[in-house]
């Protein structure tokens, strides 16, 4: 049986003593992004692709494979210059989130040829300095216990949470030799390959499902012993109470972390058994929603722009 090698105490906690610890300004220098919305543009083939934050919360896992990933295009007289392009194992890091989930989300680039690629809105672009990450690796720096609730000390707002450029760069991550990087990668890329599988088959379903429940809810399919007409009616007629949600200081950490489920729009599903995140009483006096009982229906009012 191999030896296990000895651990020892950090400030980011219990690692083997052959690991390293340091910050991501350390170990990544941080290059220029730009901040063009969606308006600026276009799912056609154009001079320079573009990678959106909200594409990276919604997309992509991990990876961006360029040569198959479907990017939206931008005219390159829309970025100013000097323009600087993305290479392979660049890492970009979604800066802004609706919810603590998906701060610091971030994606490794690979299989890129000669495309030209600029990181976007509300993204960091980070290149290796001195070959401090094995391929495939960079991607997972940030699902470590620790540094995963260090980014979540980090983030703030109120309706949307963000990371500054200065506290992230001073974020400390542990670092494993490479040929250790390069297991651990090659185990956790292979997990995420099955997972995405699975996923495919699964939206599959979910396709079909739609088509089916659309043909039976607007009466094109209909069961044989039902031939009634049906009747239209204005929701505001069917609904007996509306209220708004609310949201309490997120500056405030008295107002979170207790027992009362609090609904945002990631945990919207067909039914709700549990939330992500929870109030305390004191937070909830503080939000302009209220307490409501089971069978209430929820709805999204917004969305942001993906």
């Amino acid at each position: 049986m191999k030896k296990l090698k000895g651990y020892k105490k950090t400030e980011i906690g219990k690692i083997p003593e052959d690991w390293e610890v340091k910050t991501i300004g350390d170990t990544f220098n941080f290059l220029k992004t730009f901040s063009n919305s969606r308006g600026d543009l276009s799912n056609e083939k154009g001079d320079v692709y573009y990678i959106h934050y909200g594409d990276i919360h919604v997309k992509y896992n991990h990876f961006i494979d360029v040569n198959t990933a479907k990017l939206p295009s931008i005219h390159i007289n829309k970025l100013k210059n000097p323009i600087e392009f993305i290479k392979n194992r660049d890492l970009i890091v979604a800066d802004v989130s609706e919810d603590y989930a998906g701060m610091g989300k971030c994606i490794e680039i690979k299989n890129l040829k000669n495309e030209k690629v600029v990181a976007g809105l509300h993204t960091f672009l980070l290149r290796d300095k001195n070959n401090n990450f094995a391929n495939g690796y960079k991607s997972y720096i940030l699902l470590n216990e620790t540094v995963s609730k260090d980014v979540k000390k980090i983030a703030t707002g109120i309706f949307v949470l963000g990371i500054s450029k200065t506290n992230f760069k001073n974020l400390k991550i542990p670092l494993p030799p490479l040929p250790e990087q390069q297991k651990i990668a090659k185990i956790l890329t292979t997990w995420d390959n099955a997972i995405e599988s699975q996923e495919k088959l699964i939206f599959k379903k979910i396709e079909y499902k739609k088509g089916l429940s659309n043909k039976l809810l607007n009466g094109e399919l209909r069961f044989s012993e039902f031939k009634e007409d049906w009747e239209t009616k204005k929701l505001g007629d069917l609904i007996e109470k509306w209220s708004d949600g609310g949201t309490p200081s997120r500056n405030n950490s008295k107002y979170f972390n207790g027992y009362i489920n609090w609904i945002v729009i990631d945990d919207i599903k067909r039914y709700i058994y549990n939330t992500k995140e929870k109030l305390t009483e004191e937070g909830l006096k503080k939000c302009s929603s209220e307490l409501w009982n089971k069978e209430t229906i929820i709805l999204s009012t917004g969305a942001t722009n993906r």
